[in-house]
This record gives structure tokens, sequence and C-alpha cells, in this order.
């Protein structure tokens, strides 16, 4: 997540509502931005003990961090090039639509 602490709330009203539990320990992986790659693994190998209809998973925290940590998981952090793509959009778009920057024509 972004902004786990967020994320972490609604987790919390969720388990509450449907898993009838509450949160006691949190585990936190490393920041990485191919967390869209890793949570895909992850539902699918723990998708046997998905509770229906919800994206909660009904196992102890010591397996789960077990089997996570031998998953060998990719924490990537491409941050710098995320940045430099998108950087590079906006200038590509700046031309499509003949933007000049006032500041520039000076």
């Amino acid at each position: 997540a972004k902004e786990p602490y967020k994320r972490l709330k609604g987790l919390k009203r969720n388990i509450e509502t449907y898993g009838q539990g509450l949160i006691k320990r949190v585990a936190l992986t490393p920041q990485h931005t191919n967390f869209k790659k890793n949570e895909k693994i992850l539902h699918a190998h723990f998708n046997t003990q998905r509770l229906p209809n919800t994206e909660l998973f009904d196992l102890d925290f010591e397996s789960a961090v077990s089997v996570i940590s031998a998953l060998n998981l990719e924490y990537k952090d491409e941050t710098d090039e995320i940045e430099r793509r998108a950087d590079a959009f906006l200038h590509m778009m700046k031309g499509v639509l003949g933007w000049k920057n006032p500041e520039v024509s000076k």
C-alpha cells in the first residue's frame, strides 16, 4: 500500500466486520513499487485460506510470515524510473498540446 496506515485502518474495519477478529500483529515489507505483482503472488498462494467474498485470509501470523519469507518475493524500488517516465510523458504532452512555459519564453 502507498499509505500503510490508511490501509491498516481499512483492513481493521474489514476484519472486525467480516472476519470477526482483531488485528494483533502487523508485518511490513520494505517499500517497493512492484507491490501489485507481489500481491497477486500472495493472493494466489494463499487462495485456499481466503475467507469467502473478502480479501481476508484465515491463517496464523507465524505461518504467513514464514511462507512469505520462503517465497523470496522481489522488493523493487523503481521510483526514479517511474518519475523519469512521468517527466518524459509530461514533456511529450506539452509538445503535442503546444504548451509553452511562460517563464522559459521570457
